[in-house]
């Protein structure tokens, strides 16, 4: 017995287990079930209606030429030894390869369907075959071993080198080498599962214990996977045993030993750094080991470490940057291995610098100037930065990370500020935020009275009005009020009274009680009086008692003055006025209450603050299109902005009011700047910061198949502006999900599909930003596998001058033909069920002389070339004359689906074997197809025939014709030994002491004569008349 590394088998094994992520096993045994139980469910879901009884001819043909023929090549399973035969034939004997049944024939008398099952049936060199011959397997210790075999030569001396290769023989048993144990061990299991009954005891094969142990050492390896999927193709079913090796110990009594593989692994996680990435899980018991398998298109999965039990961490070093990784985990013990963990995915921590802060913004108040942005990532901290003319800048804080707001305390009242921010961390600094300008509020800064600070006149009920209080100091509100002059009439209403308290640099904000929430939330006082129903030619005034001391609108005019918008008024205009101004109001889009609430004036009387629009964000971006937004800037009536493609020579402007404009006639997937600037009464704002997007891109113009297969096919696609990989999904045509696929290129291959099937796919473009839309599907069929068609024998007729097939209905075949040896009507077909039955019509045409003729009809079943199988003989019989005869044709049950030859035999001596040359008669082929569904209603024949005669041997002989004209014959007499005729006056005139078939009397004159014939046994006479 050789020494076996379980450890490196262990190891090679796994590493193919589950190369093929797209093929789907046969469904998974219910968890509960082991033993008998077991053994029952796996023959009812892996056997029955599935398995097809191919016969063992067509069994060898799809084992030598498809299933276990590699590139051309058959190997000998017991010794390497391999023999050159071209893949796709039909033939079924290439010596010296054999075929070897692991449970010898003998066991099961050579029945069908065990004989034919391929998947205890192996190529074999033929001299080996004949070494193993029906003995039982056994662990030969090697100083016993009489026969080492290894390719073709055998020897008695112990092997010096890979004596792994060996197989050996002593004592009338036999070992194979190491790499077949495991097939071996499972094809036994797979047997005495699917056949518990046919052919004796497992323990005259193997014993039961060792195969379990060979099963373990050898685990299941990609080969033997393709094998099972091939062996699926043509003969239907599967060995469970190989799909999920953990159901041998279920399945024969071993599991209660705790013999099983290890659990998957499980709360796998991945962290990243510049130079590694880690892995984590959790540990599992009962593991020997663990293996990490890297992908880098999470689909062909490759292992990287073989780790010891308890491990539960790994560090990948052999990674670069910009690349995904795709990792899982899989634990083993010498009883096999888990599945896959779920798949975790990463790459390397960027060494860059951090981001720009976005939304930077200033808020501005009564001895403030505060700061706010959002945090960015991987930055160590923020460094903020100040000038009073907008080019020199200097740093004036250093924040730590994740810090997000900053107060400057030393800026000076009336001096306008500009500032910027930036995030750092060791490997630079980013870029400078938007920057964001203005001036702090002294607080002794005062405004003589209050004022209207903000007029909202917008849709439906969208209506406010925003008094300020800049005085320097709380106003009681008791004496102000509101009133109103509609279209400028000339008429004050009677007016809104205010109440309260009003803090100085404080609004006070009355809206219409139904204004939108928006408007209400901002809301000090809500009402739904005349006041605040203002149209754009409603002038409305702020009363201090009864004085007139701000208005917005004209009195005794109709006209709008500010219809549908939101008038701001200025910061610099801090004096009340009895009579309106438009100049005095900043205006923006109808419904725009960005400003409502809050309010700033400029103190200093130096340059109006128009600050630098910040907060810029590019949304809605689709392959044409971006909308571009900011925030509000203090002092802006109007934006500009400017948007490029990144780095072009030029930029393209466009204005608005509002706080957002769509930017339209943009080209897919690519890279967009963009900035904003402010446009104030008097003055415009330096340009903002910029801001980049990316549009995305198209999805692919068109996808297509090729290179169909009856398992694969190759899609693709045109290349997509802008694209950095591409997802195909592709599915079964109607099937409730999609399988997914990601690449780089343009085309993938798509393997492991099922023949003669249809598929759907779509593709779409992977971009830096997002994904393009899915292409519309694109439909494909896969191949229908080709199944060689059987070569039969030649079986000929000799003379049809006197008789030969002259009609045959079988089904929807309806053929007339005339005299022929040999006919191959086998393009002629029908279609029967499994199950069914049907009559056949055939007669036989005579030229004058009608003879007795003996028919056979025979089908093969099970396509393996020959009529010679049980139950393949359909019928036997005779007939005697010239009208339609008929007889019935049954499809077995079990029959399996596909084309089968009909045979029929027609001769005048006696029944021959199908591949026979006989004298006189003829033979005729047709094709039975097989199909799983039936013949239409009514397709009835209106044929009238008799039933063909059964009895083969009459109890009469008889001489026929009587009335001859050159030859007779005899019927029901056997070996004849001699024909003498007399005249009727007792002359002998003629003799035949070798007669074959028909007595020639051509030379006789015409009149009446005895004929006396002798089998041995008796002497018959008879009468018969020449003509």
């Amino acid at each position: 017995m050789k020494k076996f590394y379980i450890a490196k088998f262990i190891l090679i094994a796994v590493l193919a287990i589950f190369l093929s992520p797209n093929f789907l096993f046969a469904q998974v045994a219910p968890a509960e079930l082991e033993g008998e139980a077991l053994k029952s469910w796996l023959r009812t879901n892996y056997f029955d209606g599935k398995h097809h009884a191919l016969g063992y001819s067509t069994a060898r043909m799809y084992m030598y030429n498809y299933i276990d023929n590699h590139n051309n090549k058959l190997t000998c399973v017991y010794s390497g030894l391999e023999v050159s035969w071209t893949y796709g034939g039909t033939g079924t004997n290439p010596m010296p390869i054999n075929c070897e049944h692991t449970v010898p024939q003998s066991f099961f008398g050579s029945a069908d369907p065990m004989v034919s099952d391929i998947h205890h049936l192996f190529p074999t060199y033929s001299n080996w075959n004949s070494t193993r011959s029906n003995y039982p397997f056994t662990d030969i210790p090697d100083t016993q071993t009489s026969s080492w075999m290894i390719l073709d030569q055998n020897s008695t001396a112990i092997p010096s080198t890979n004596i792994n290769g060996y197989s050996e023989f002593a004592n009338n048993t036999f070992e194979p080498r190491e790499v077949h144990k495991g097939n071996l061990a499972r094809a036994v299991f797979y047997f005495y599962t699917m056949y518990p009954t046919q052919a004796g005891n497992m323990s005259s094969v193997a014993d039961m214990n060792m195969l379990y142990q060979w099963h373990l050492s050898d685990p299941v390896d990609a080969a033997e996977i393709a094998r099972n999927n091939g062996v699926e193709q043509y003969q239907g079913n599967r060995n469970p045993f190989i799909d999920y090796p953990e159901l041998v110990a279920k399945a024969w009594g071993f599991a209660s030993s705790g013999n099983t593989a290890p659990n998957i692994p499980g709360n796998i996680a991945l962290t990243s750094s510049l130079t590694n990435i880690s892995l984590t899980w959790s540990d599992q018991t009962s593991e020997t080991g663990y293996l990490v398998f890297r992908s880098t298109d999470n689909v062909n999965f490759t292992q990287i470490a073989n780790l010891a039990a308890n491990t539960t961490n790994y560090t990948d070093n052999s990674v670069i940057a910009s690349t995904v990784y795709y990792y899982n985990i899989k634990a083993y013990n010498t009883y096999g291995t888990s599945g896959a963990s779920v798949t975790v995915s990463g790459q390397l921590s960027s060494a860059t610098a951090p981001m720009a802060p976005a939304n930077f913004a200033l808020n501005l108040g009564q001895n403030t100037m505060a700061l706010s942005w959002s945090d960015v990532s991987s930055e160590t901290g923020y460094k903020i930065y100040r000038s009073t003319d907008n080019v020199n800048f200097s740093e004036i804080a250093s924040l730590n990370a994740n810090i997000t707001t900053y107060t400057d305390a030393s800026a000076v009242a009336g001096t306008v500020y500009y500032y910027y921010a930036t995030a750092f961390n060791t490997y630079g600094t980013s870029p400078a935020s938007s920057t964001v300008s203005g001036t702090v509020q002294a607080s002794t800064a005062t405004v003589n009275n209050l004022f209207i600070s903000e007029y909202v006149e917008g849709s439906s009920n969208n209506k406010a009005l925003e008094i300020a209080n800049f005085t320097g100091a709380a106003v009681n509100l008791s004496n102000f009020n509101i009133k109103k002059q509609t279209n400028g009439a000339g008429a004050w209403s009677t007016g809104y009274a205010l109440s309260g308290t009003l803090a100085n640099g404080s609004v006070f904000v009355l809206t219409h009680s139904s204004a939108s929430a928006a408007i209400l939330a901002k809301a000090n006082a809500t009402y739904s009086g005349s006041e605040v129903q203002f149209n754009g030619n409603d002038a409305v005034g702020l009363f201090q008692g009864t004085t007139l001391i701000d208005m917005v609108g004209v009195l005794n005019n109709t006209a709008n003055f500010a219809a549908d918008v939101t008038l701001v008024r200025k910061p610099d205009v801090t004096v009340p006025a009895a009579t309106y101004n438009a100049a005095d109001w900043n205006v923006f889009a109808i419904d725009n209450i960005s400003n409502l609430g809050t309010h700033t004036i400029a103190t200093g009387g130096g340059t109006p603050v128009c600050d630098i629009p910040a907060g810029l964000t590019a949304s809605s971006v689709t392959e044409t299109s971006a909308n571009a937004a900011w925030s509000a800037a203090n002092g802006a009536v109007s934006y500009e902005l400017k948007y490029q493609t990144t780095g072009a020579a030029t930029w393209l402007s466009t204005t608005t009011a509002n706080l957002n404009t769509v930017l339209a006639s943009l080209t897919a997937g690519s890279n967009y700047s963009f900035k904003v600037k402010s446009v104030c009464a008097t003055v415009s704002s330096d340009f903002s910061a910029v801001s980049n997007f990316t549009t995305l891109c198209n999805a692919p113009a068109s996808i297509s198949a090729s290179a169909i297969t009856e398992t694969s096919a190759n899609a693709a696609w045109s290349a997509a502006n802008g694209a950095i990989s591409y997802e195909l999904q592709y599915q079964t045509t109607g099937a409730a999900s999609w399988l997914s696929v990601s690449t780089s290129n343009l085309n993938a291959a798509l393997t492991g599909l099922t023949a003669n099937t249809d598929y759907s796919m779509k593709v779409k473009a992977v971009c830096v930003s997002a994904s393009s839309a899915f292409t519309a599907i694109t439909a494909f069929k896969t191949l229908a596998v080709v199944v060689p068609q059987p070569t039969y024998c030649t079986a000929v007729g000799g003379s049809t001058v006197y008789e030969w097939i002259d009609y045959m209905e079988i089904g929807t075949i309806k053929n007339t033909s005339g005299a022929a040896k040999y006919s191959n009507f086998s393009n002629l077909s029908t279609n029967l069920t499994p199950g069914s039955s049907t009559t056949i019509y055939f007669s036989a045409g005579f030229k004058s002389t009608l003879y007795k003729e003996y028919w056979t009809i025979w089908v093969d079943f099970n396509s393996d070339g020959d009529f010679t199988d049980a139950g393949e003989t359909i019928k036997q019989g005779t007939t005697t004359g010239a009208g339609n005869y008929s007889a019935t044709l049954a499809i077995p049950t079990g029959t399996s689906l596909g084309t089968k030859r009909l045979r029929v035999q027609m001769n005048d001596t006696k029944y021959y074997s199908a591949c026979s040359t006989f004298k006189y008669g003829e033979v005729e082929d047709y094709s039975i197809n097989v199909v799983a569904t039936a013949l239409k209603s009514g397709e009835v024949s209106n044929t009238i025939a008799n039933e063909l005669e059964t009895d083969l041997e009459s109890t009469n002989p008889m001489l026929y014709p009587t009335l001859v004209e050159n030859e007779f014959y005899f019927d029901n007499i056997s070996n004849i030994n001699y024909v003498k005729i007399y005249s009727v006056a007792g002359k002998l005139m003629l003799s035949e002491y070798n007669y074959s078939h028909g007595m020639n009397v051509s030379e006789l004159k015409t009149g009446a004569y005895l004929v006396e014939v002798s089998n041995g046994d008796k002497v018959y006479n008879f009468k018969m008349v020449k003509q």
